[in-house]
């Protein structure tokens, strides 16, 4: 229901549900950071920046895919996926800022 107030929103089991995909995100965001941003600089010069950034742009390109997918059939799509998107789309953005 776009655009309006979805009863299901209210329900304490979504809440919660909502609640921990975004720690996750959260989560995936903070542990890449710390992992990847080091080692990028090198990575950048050896491999070039414009290499880097079709990486990233790749990585977003499946990410909005995924949650296209996972809007357009909420039901056939586990969560496991837009956690798979988050991790492309958190890879990709740590990228972006060295490219």
């Amino acid at each position: 229901m776009v655009g309006t107030e979805n009863p299901s929103c209210d329900i304490p089991a979504t809440q919660s549900r909502g609640a921990k995909l975004f720690t996750l995100d959260a989560l995936i965001s903070g542990i890449l950071s710390i992992i990847v941003v080091p080692r990028l600089g090198a990575l950048s010069d050896r491999y070039g920046r414009v290499k880097l950034l079709t990486l990233t742009i790749c990585g977003l390109f499946v990410d909005q895919l995924l949650t296209l997918y996972a809007v357009t059939h909420p039901l056939s799509l586990h969560y496991n996926w837009l956690l798979l998107g988050s991790f492309l789309e958190k890879s990709a953005v740590v990228l972006r800022p060295l490219a």
